[in-house]
């Protein structure tokens, strides 16, 4: 414990001791002269400074949770607690008070190790309550077992992260879940895979939504809200750009209170929709559909909800599509 700044270079094992930084006296700041790398082998990492910057660094657990603490800005390279000689993938909670958080690849990945046994992965929580978060991939998923792993993503400024995969990737059952929150702009540059777990973006509404890859769950609830407009677009050109097995469907977007309203279209992506089809177990939505109103499937497992403001109806032209989702009504000249 030092008031100063702790600085690290080459490689620092604890073969399976815990390694605790500022639990007394916190540092100014925990950097790296050079490169540096952390492996724990099964022992915990709890890190407490002013701020810390492991930019050229890596840091490995081997099931050990990794727990970093700042009061400014927190940022690290790539940081990994998947079990290698342990079962379970190890916790990963990075927390600045009124920083920014900037991260590469977190992988918390459970394993079979020696004698078959099943693992669990590790959670993510990830919370910058005055600043911004930008990740790289986040992967908590597990092979062998029913997964609680969670990810939690808090921030008051922008949320970046590249791909997101969560959940039991062979039973599909998990108990954890994906929670993104921001009142400010979420992009996620690649696919959220969800193998049995839920999926909320926005519970307090974000003024916008980005996806640049598909939403997929496969068991799990989808529930997308913004108070602006949401953006799903799959690079790849998967049929479904937004699927979930045995789940709902939930998107809330705020075009209903533009003047002239912004509806949300099922095959353009371009300013609120999705590229490709809206697809559940029972009911899908293919391209193209145009939705200015607020709109439910007949069995409800897909719900495209806005504000509906009471608008001036103009010259509005009907036009009902009974297709597998039931009448969808549609305007193609007006508002509704």
């Amino acid at each position: 414990n030092t008031p100063g700044i702790v600085s690290f270079s080459g490689l620092i094992t604890s073969n399976g001791a815990n390694f605790t930084i500022g639990n007394e006296i916190v540092p100014t700041e925990i950097t790296n002269s050079d490169f540096i790398r952390f492996n724990t082998l099964g022992g915990n990492l709890d890190f407490n400074a002013e701020s810390i910057a492991l930019t050229n660094s890596e840091i490995n657990s081997d099931g050990g949770n990794i727990t970093l603490n700042a009061n400014g800005n927190i940022t690290t390279a790539n940081i990994n607690t998947m079990g290698v000689t342990a079962e379970n993938g190890g916790d990963v909670t990075l927390i600045s008070n009124n920083g920014n958080i900037q991260t590469g690849n977190i992988n918390t990945n459970a394993t079979t190790s020696g004698g078959g046994g099943l693992g669990d992965s590790g959670s993510v929580t990830l919370s910058a309550p005055n600043g911004s978060l930008n990740t790289g991939d986040i992967d908590t998923s597990t092979p062998v077992t029913s997964s609680s792993a969670s990810i939690n993503l808090n921030a008051l400024s922008t949320i970046n992260t590249n791909a997101i995969t969560l959940g039991d990737i062979n039973n599909f059952v998990s108990s954890g879940g994906l929670t993104i929150e921001t009142p400010s702009v979420v992009t996620i540059n690649g696919a959220i895979n969800s193998n049995g777990a839920d999926i909320l973006i926005g519970t307090g509404t974000p003024e916008e939504v980005n996806i640049n890859g598909s939403v997929n769950s496969s068991g799990g609830n989808i529930t997308i809200n913004s108070i602006g407009l949401v953006r799903i677009n799959d690079p790849i050109g998967e049929t479904a750009t937004v699927s979930s097995d045995t789940g709902n469907i939930v998107i809330r977007h705020g075009g209903g209170d533009l003047n002239p309203r912004v509806p949300f279209i099922v095959g353009d992506a371009t300013t609120n929709g999705t590229n490709g089809s809206i697809v559940t177990a029972t009911e899908s939505i293919t391209p193209t559909e145009i939705f200015p109103n607020t709109f439910v499937s007949s069995e409800g497992t897909i719900q495209i909800i806005t504000t509906n403001l009471d608008l001036p109806i103009v010259a509005a032209t009907l036009v009902t599509d009974n297709d597998s989702t039931n009448s969808i009504v549609t305007s193609q000249d007006g508002l509704l």
